[in-house]
């Protein structure tokens, strides 16, 4: 996980690593010889420098032993013949009902996920399992299949296998689903919404 704010003259970046250590970061800017000047303080010491120019709505940086790109896509970094593309994530707003015991339905509203393997999970009660929904826009870097925005379900205990899922184009601001077991629609932001929605099996509609 990496996460960037604002610092002063600069961004600070703290990456967090699967097994638990983190990697601080500061990046401060300046502009010289008509060009973006970035120095890098990892963990309180002075590190390298780059030199970022601007092409367009891609900004470039070079030097550190690699190159930095800052798309509107994400970040891409490359060291070596290694990349690595960091997406910008696009964030959404959802309601999740899943089916209960007596067939009508639960209702949960304002559950955020980001559309790059984000996660929810509606955990068991008394008349319900446990349902989850995990949401990608996948981009194939090569190859015939379309790039696709999908929202996958999940119920119970295993996170790995989704019994069923639904896709939409990329720049769709909204998708939903219903297996009658769970019903849920996202939108795009961070708004809540209201929908119209029959609680009761087999009929209503929600948005």
């Amino acid at each position: 996980e990496l996460v960037v704010v604002s610092d002063g003259e600069g961004v600070r970046s703290v990456l967090r690593y699967a097994d638990g250590r983190t990697l601080e970061s500061r990046h401060l800017f300046r502009v010289e010889d008509g060009a973006i000047r970035a120095t890098t303080i990892v963990e309180g010491r002075t590190g390298c420098e780059q030199t970022i120019e601007r092409t367009f709505e891609t900004f470039r940086g070079d030097g550190c032993g690699g190159a930095t790109t800052v798309d509107p896509l994400g970040i891409g970094l490359a060291s070596g013949d290694v990349p690595l593309q960091l997406v910008r994530a696009r964030p959404f707003n959802c309601w999740v009902s899943p089916r209960k015991d007596d067939g009508t339905y639960a209702f949960y509203n304002d559950q955020a996920i980001h559309d790059q393997g984000g996660r929810i999970w509606i955990e068991a009660t008394d008349e319900h399992p446990r349902v989850g929904l995990k949401m990608r826009n996948v981009r194939w870097p090569s190859g015939n299949n379309r790039d696709s925005f999908v929202l996958y379900t999940y119920q119970g205990e295993d996170g790995d296998y989704s019994p069923s899922y639904v896709w939409a184009a990329p720049d769709a601001d909204r998708i939903g689903i219903n297996t009658r077991w769970l019903q849920a629609s996202c939108t795009a932001g961070d708004a809540t919404v209201e929908p119209s929605l029959n609680l009761r099996t087999g009929s209503g509609s929600g948005n």
